[in-house]
């Protein structure tokens, strides 16, 4: 009886600390400009897909839709949301892209903190992919960018090509492991 008792509790302990770890993770609040008014559809979509391309490292994505005020919509709602960072995505039209001088091939780039993703370049660029997935491919390695990824391999490739997007088409295509690893180091050093 005895024995069965510490199996028991044993049994407990190590189910509570494999529950702990498995949803154990890091949380990265997203502040979303949407220049290009995308149909709200396709950007919660989108907005969905990339959470799971970051779900499969225990990171937790906060999506914050932000009014855009006055005529260049420069307001920022603060969030309301308990993560300690923030990340600033601002999806873009292409007569904005244009002021911002970059090659026609790029779906997006990063400076610190703020992620600029070119929506028309991303419809460009779905032919055969609902643009929702595309544009979420460009979100998540855009984001990665903000986490402290460079360009190497999978999600973080510099150049999207049709066997790249083919490749999340099948869900084979994400983050490495690695890469996962680096962005929660990321996370808890910001805390």
């Amino acid at each position: 009886m005895l024995r069965s008792m510490r199996r028991l509790v044993l049994s407990s302990i190590v189910f509570f600390f494999v529950t702990a770890a498995a949803t154990a993770g890091e949380d990265l609040t997203v502040l979303v400009y949407d220049y290009a008014a995308i149909p709200a559809p396709t950007l919660a979509q989108a907005e969905v897909e990339a959470a799971k391309i970051f779900g499969a490292g225990h990171i937790r994505l906060t999506w914050v839709e932000c009014p855009l005020l006055g005529k260049e919509g420069n307001g920022l709602r603060q969030s309301t949301a308990p993560q300690r960072l923030n990340a600033v995505l601002k999806i873009l039209p292409e007569n904005r892209a244009e002021r911002l001088h970059r090659p026609w091939r790029e779906l997006g780039f990063t400076i610190p903190g703020t992620s600029f993703i070119f929506f028309d370049r991303v419809r460009a660029a779905s032919p055969f992919l609902p643009v929702s997935v595309v544009l979420a491919y460009a979100m998540a390695h855009e984001l990665g960018h903000i986490l402290g990824l460079h360009h190497s391999v999978g999600i973080m490739s510099e150049n999207f090509s049709r066997a790249w997007l083919l490749r999340g088409e099948h869900g084979i295509f994400g983050f490495t492991g690695r890469q996962l690893n680096e962005m929660e180091d990321a996370l808890i050093a910001a805390r």
